[in-house]
């Protein structure tokens, strides 16, 4: 449970979730998929 909780607290200390979003809103942007997305 220990390696659970220090590897989330690794990701949030180094901004994987940010880093993960940026890229995800970079990709669906680039491939006009951002309406299908906002309409789920």
């Amino acid at each position: 449970m220990r390696t659970l909780f220090r590897s989330l607290g690794h990701c949030v200390e180094r901004g994987y979730r940010e880093a993960i979003s940026q890229a995800l809103f970079e990709h669906v942007t680039a491939t006009r998929g951002l309406s299908l997305c906002l309409q789920a």
